[in-house]
């Protein structure tokens, strides 16, 4: 009987070893590769990323995305509504919707700053999330600054690396290859296959866009396009790309 205990146990440990490795590791690299192809559909919605200073309702914080800029005016007319939305703000750390113009706007009340993302059509979840994180972040980075502000922004200039952290925003930067070759045996079949087309991209036009690069590699290799996307955020990961930022 101890035997066949012994035999069952082992054929029980052999199963899950096997779920693991090979089913419950394709569901999460499945989920990974889908929630980064929904981060870049996302981040093209993005147009600009603003953080006022609430004592002052000035702005110390901007960066824009893609060709659209944002003139006085409108910046004047943003601010002029969330003072008015003032009154209906309720606790802090409440997500709050506007709209204005062609934008829709979120906005993220914090203790001494209002992060804002403002984007072409209704923003998701992750960016409501991201901008949640990027005010709490922004307010660590910068606590002693904003305590006593002395009307100078250029320390803030350096949140462009907050921004990019906390919205992963190098995917929809332009890329260029790092790898010139070097250790091929560290690389799969299919990463050195999707290294070498970026190579030859970047030969052509100096960089590469993920969503371009991705379709090509959807023709040219027939693999799923959820999977080569995350084999390419895995590649930037491990710095065989950088952004060009």
């Amino acid at each position: 009987m101890m035997w066949i205990g012994i035999i069952i146990a082992c054929i029980v440990l052999a199963a899950l070893i096997i779920y693991f490795k090979f089913f419950h590791g394709s569901a999460i690299r499945k989920l990974s590769a889908a929630h980064i192809k929904s981060q870049i559909g996302d981040l093209t919605n993005l147009s600009h990323i603003l953080v006022i200073y609430k004592g002052r309702g000035i702005s110390i914080f901007s960066q824009t995305f893609g060709y659209e800029h944002l003139d006085m005016t409108l910046l004047s007319g943003l601010l002029e509504a969330i003072n008015v939305m003032g009154g209906q703000v309720g606790a802090k750390g409440k997500l709050r919707r506007l709209e204005y113009e062609s934008y829709q706007i979120i906005i993220h009340e914090g203790k001494r700053i209002r992060g804002i993302v403002m984007c072409r059509q209704a923003p998701s979840s992750f960016l409501e999330d991201a901008l949640t994180v990027f005010v709490k972040k922004f307010e660590n980075k910068y606590a002693g600054t904003l305590l006593d502000w002395n009307g100078d922004i250029v320390p803030f200039q350096t949140a462009v690396d907050l921004v990019d952290e906390c919205f992963a925003t190098a995917l929809i930067y332009p890329m260029a290859v790092m790898w010139n070759g070097e250790h091929p045996e560290e690389l799969t079949d299919l990463e050195l296959k999707i290294l070498q087309t970026a190579k030859g991209l970047c030969a052509q036009k100096e960089c590469f866009l993920i969503p371009d690069i991705l379709e090509i590699l959807t023709q040219k290799l027939g693999k799923s396009p959820d999977r080569l996307l995350a084999i390419l955020y895995d590649l930037y990961k491990r710095q065989y790309f950088i952004s060009l930022t």
